[in-house]
């Protein structure tokens, strides 16, 4: 990982398939890593593929700076991502309006305050009303953005039907919670 060797554990499953795991390190600068995998044939069997299938990657929760997805070590994902925040809302403001504006968004917005849905869009303008969602103190704030098939598609089979521009995905922002002026009747 970036360099520096991790170590693996090797489990045999169902029909000799074998799974290699390896737990990469938490620490380090935030934003796109480079991870490689080398893989030592034993004698005699160095022709052919030396894997049987794919490669399969799975990746947990991270870091993630608001941005374009190609320029966060995703230039070629097509799907969705989970941003999480705590925002805190002042006391006093219960009668309040609260709203969440996205800013720029190539793609699809969902949006939850505390696992509740507060609404989607497709298109601009990314504007939320929380209003009786997010109340007074701490609140656990989801956005999940899908992008389109243009990174993906353009990656495996270019061609001249995805414009510039449409590579662009992700959450871009600025975000920004405003807490005041009445709520909505």
């Amino acid at each position: 990982m970036d360099g520096s060797e991790c170590a693996v554990s090797v489990a045999v499953g169902a029909r000799g398939v074998r799974t290699v795991s390896v737990e990469l390190p938490v620490t380090g600068p935030l934003g796109p890593r480079t991870a490689a995998l080398r893989i030592r044939t034993v004698p005699g069997r160095e022709g052919g593929a030396a894997l049987a299938g794919p490669l399969r990657c799975e990746v947990g929760p991270g870091r993630m700076r608001v941005g374009d997805w190609e320029t966060r070590g995703l230039a070629e994902y097509s799907g969705g991502v989970r941003y999480r925040r705590v925002v805190t809302v002042p006391g006093g403001t219960g009668g309040d309006r609260v709203s969440l504006d996205l800013g720029r968004v190539r793609g699809t917005a969902e949006v939850r305050v505390g696992g509740v849905l507060a609404g989607v869009r497709v298109c601009s303008p990314y504007v939320f009303d929380l209003t009786g969602l997010a109340g007074p103190g701490d609140n656990v704030l989801d956005v999940l953005v899908f992008n389109t098939l243009a990174p993906r598609l353009d990656a495996t089979s270019p061609t001249h039907f995805v414009f510039p521009g449409q590579r662009v995905s992700g959450l871009l922002g600025p975000v920004v919670l405003r807490v005041g002026g009445p709520a909505p009747v």
